[in-house]
Parts: structure tokens; sequence; C-alpha cells
């Protein structure tokens, strides 16, 4: 079971920093800051943005943030 939440979260993760991109080319809001990604473009640098911590962390927050509604359209 923990393999599959891993598999998972990290599909979610891959997802969401691919999803950042067209509204961070559009200019919308700055999400680049160095060394990190702001993909939900609070201002702030979640675990899950921050490359410094451990995967497993960071899928752990990942989907602790995210709601059914954000994650089945991903995989729809």
């Amino acid at each position: 079971m923990r393999k599959v939440t891993m598999i998972l979260g990290a599909a979610l993760l891959v997802s969401t920093c691919l999803s950042a991109s067209p509204a961070a080319r559009s200019g919308k809001k700055r999400i680049y800051h160095k060394g990190w990604s702001d993909f939900n473009k609070n201002g702030i640098k979640d675990l899950y943005e921050d490359p410094a911590q451990p995967i497993d962390l960071r899928v752990e927050d990942l989907l602790k943030q995210m709601t059914l509604g954000k994650v089945i359209p991903k995989f729809g």
C-alpha cells in the first residue's frame, strides 16, 4: 500500500510541477525562486516544493494539501 501511495504521490508531484509551467510563462505570478518553485503561487516554500526535502515527505505533504476534486482531473 505504501508503494502505491508513493507512486501516486510522485505522479501528482510531477503533474503539479508540469501544470504550473503555463501560468509561469504567462507572467501572472512569479513562481520561480532561487532553489525552488512556488507551484501553488502562495509565496511560501511548502514542504512539497522544497527539493532539499526527502521525496517521501514531499509526496505526503502534497497529498495532504490536495482534495479529491484536485486529484481526479489529473488522471482523467
